[in-house]
């Protein structure tokens, strides 16, 4: 059968999108390479190309068909609607300077950004403004004196921040610690937005909803993947609640069978944790973010240890 051609969407970090024309029988790993050429780079590895199917994340996995996690309508090409994938940040370094690339950098930048204009930690309200300074250094350079708005609240601050304070305060107190950054460059700015943003605990983690029961959507429980282990909370009358933070080395196993997932470590109630996943493709993706994210943790520890231990700065 001929490879056929189809036409997707591809939406970057900093809200572009990219058309392209892929083939039914194209993998993952075709369309990355698409990717490289039109961004002009060879360094997406912290990326993953996501599809959002039954409100949850679900990252292509380089191997398998890119129709795998399509609608039948675009593999028959009978889709109406335009079929659209997102280029988001999938994995976390603990030190932003093992990102060499510059436009990678700037891509990550744009997509940590857009987690922090999403975030939740209200007991760190602080910080926020300090990030929106870094944000207007690496976006507008050095802060002019203006006799009218230079920018618009809703594009460096979460919606509650601006609906709590309002535009005239944050638009009288924010340039001040704008001006406070001249004559930094842009790329250094970009960095250390990076590195403050991780402090932000909504920020630097893919989260995956679970349930406790096989047959019931019911007992929801928040996986959170990050760059150090998993964080595990439950929502429960429409709050959610922390249990526990299960870092690397507490991890003694994690394995699924269709989709039932099942967590053994310590800190947990009777060492496992037992959940179950939409579907069985949810539950490998799942599995396989973690695994990667581990990966990720042992692979660059080593340097992330030296570039602390030499204390350098983001240049």
């Amino acid at each position: 059968m001929k490879n056929q051609s189809r036409v997707l969407s591809v939406i970057l970090p900093n809200n572009k999108e990219l058309s392209m024309t892929v083939g039914v029988k194209d993998r993952g790993q075709d369309v990355f390479k698409q990717l490289f050429k039109l961004l002009g780079t060879s360094d997406l590895t912290l990326f993953g190309l996501s599809v959002e199917k039954d409100s949850q994340p679900l990252f292509l996995d380089l191997e398998q068909k890119l129709s795998l996690y399509l609608p039948k309508s675009w593999r028959k090409n009978t889709s109406k609607e335009k079929v659209i994938l997102s280029l988001k940040v999938q994995y976390f370094v603990e030190n932003v300077q093992l990102i060499l690339n510059s436009d990678t950098r700037q891509l990550y930048y744009a997509g940590l950004k857009g987690r922090v204009l999403r975030s939740k930690c209200f007991e760190q309200e602080g910080l926020y403004f300090q990030l929106a300074a870094y944000a207007l250094q690496a976006d507008l350079g050095d802060c002019e004196e203006h006799n009218f708005a230079y920018f618009s609240p809703q594009g460096f601050f979460p919606f509650w921040i601006v609906q709590k304070h309002g535009n005239d305060y944050i638009l009288k107190h924010t340039p001040a610690l704008h001006r406070e950054l001249k004559g930094m460059s842009s790329s250094e700015a970009a960095l250390l937005f990076i590195q403050e943003a991780f402090i932000l605990s909504d920020v630097p983690l893919t989260i995956y909803r679970l349930s406790k029961k096989k047959k019931k959507p019911q007992g929801c429980v928040l996986v959170g993947v990050t760059s150090t282990g998993l964080q595990i909370s439950e929502v429960l009358n429409g709050e959610q609640q922390s249990v526990c933070n299960l870092p690397w080395p507490s991890i003694h196993s994690i394995t699924f069978q269709g989709r039932k997932f099942d967590i053994r470590a310590e800190g947990l109630h009777e060492k496992k944790l037992v959940l179950y996943s939409l579907s069985v493709l949810h539950a490998k993706n799942l599995l396989q973010h973690i695994s990667n994210s581990h990966r990720l943790h042992l692979s660059t520890k080593p340097l992330v240890m030296l570039k602390e231990k030499n204390g350098q700065s983001p240049k």
